[in-house]
């Protein structure tokens, strides 16, 4: 249900931050957490506080991890022999990779468009915690660069805008804006 849960609010526009913070929030354990308290003896170098919470990358992982579409994937890691202990990640060509493997709890589709999401550069204002409805998908229509979100205050109202990030960061593009009412 947890898992459902953190794909629905990503579908819904929420950040993995928020995500997490919504987690803490009402109290559900993270991974780890649950381990513990269902008996298993788990223990990590990375816990730094007296109960380990949802952070970011935690809610990523789970984002990202083809085992809720029903897809085994085994192979990632291995040692180069039975004396080294040390651990080297192997190319994904090399992993073995079983789909319909169980029954899905996220349906492909879902699946499909959080990956998308996650790729889009989808940054959240401080004051926010869901992504702006356009976040990622605008684009400049002379050089292809990410357009970016400004809000220009008059009148004391505020009117958010898109400005191509090219021309803002490097000048090397026009100055191209668009109102977001219009887009």
């Amino acid at each position: 249900g947890v898992v459902k849960d953190i794909f629905r609010m990503k579908l819904h526009g929420y950040s993995q931050d928020a995500i997490a913070n919504r987690l803490n929030d009402m109290g559900v354990l993270s991974p780890m957490e649950y381990k513990n308290a269902m008996g298993s003896n788990y223990r990590t170098s990375f816990k730094t506080n007296e109960r380990a919470a949802w952070s970011s990358v935690t809610v990523r992982r789970i984002l990202q991890n083809e085992v809720y579409i029903g897809t085994l994937v085994q192979g990632r890691q291995t040692t180069p022999n039975h004396k080294v202990k040390k651990v080297v990640q192997r190319p994904e060509s090399d992993w073995a990779r079983i789909e319909k493997n169980h029954e899905p709890v996220i349906s492909e589709r879902d699946f499909a468009i959080v990956q998308r999401l996650i790729g889009l550069d989808t940054r959240i204002s401080p004051d926010r915690t869901e992504v702006y409805p356009l976040s990622g998908l605008v684009v400049c229509a002379d050089c292809g660069a990410a357009m970016v979100r400004k809000n220009v205050s008059a009148g004391g109202k505020k009117y958010p805008y898109y400005v191509c990030s090219r021309n803002k960061e490097t000048k090397e593009c026009s100055s191209h804006r668009i109102a977001a009412d219009k887009l």
